[in-house]
């Protein structure tokens, strides 16, 4: 289990021209940038893993969160926290190195999750409402991980800083996207 900083940030979604509709303005994108922030996530993660020669295939069942800390203040006035859940089925390949006690493992993957929560707010195209999106029913995430371990009697120990990078989109409004990315430290025992 362990907790990520997660940053997001929209950008507008380029239907390749085909559309005669004119997407959000600069003005809309630049506020949502600069008054949408960071915010963190709880990680939970149940995991079992296959080593051979220091390589390591390694899956499970993990929750984690996107979402943003939005703090409005142009024509409206609005505090709150959208939050993202979701549940993924994650499958890392990695590299794994101990010297008596204590080990060392480098592992990139990816996970397939659904989602839990997906209800958010935002402030409308027209700067003055707020309109209700929501979450992609599926997203496609990448990870990063090291984990340093230590080995006490039958028990491992680890930390493991993590790198999560939303490689699908998560929230699609027709004219906006809004990808997400975090940085976090999980802890474990097995």
């Amino acid at each position: 289990m362990g907790m990520s900083g997660i940053r997001s940030s929209v950008d507008s979604y380029d239907s390749g021209g085909s559309s005669a509709l004119v997407g959000p303005s600069e003005k809309y994108l630049s506020i949502r940038n600069a008054q949408e922030r960071s915010t963190s996530s709880i990680d939970l993660s149940l995991r079992t893993s296959w080593m051979k020669h220091h390589f390591l295939i390694q899956t499970g069942v993990d929750y984690f969160e996107w979402g943003e800390q939005l703090k409005y203040d142009y024509n409206i006035v609005f505090d709150g926290v959208n939050r993202y859940s979701y549940v993924s089925i994650p499958l890392y390949l990695g590299y794994h190195q101990s010297w008596k006690k204590v080990g060392l493992s480098a592992s990139v993957g990816s996970s397939i999750g659904g989602v839990i929560k997906r209800d958010g707010l935002y402030i409308h195209p027209d700067l003055t409402t707020m309109t209700t999106e929501q979450a992609s029913d599926w997203t496609t995430t990448g990870y990063f991980q090291l984990e340093l371990s230590y080995l006490l009697e039958n028990y491992r120990f680890s930390i493991a800083p993590t790198y999560r990078k939303s490689l699908s989109t998560v929230i699609f409004s027709g004219y906006t996207v809004n990808k997400y990315d975090s940085f976090g430290l999980q802890m474990g025992i097995s």
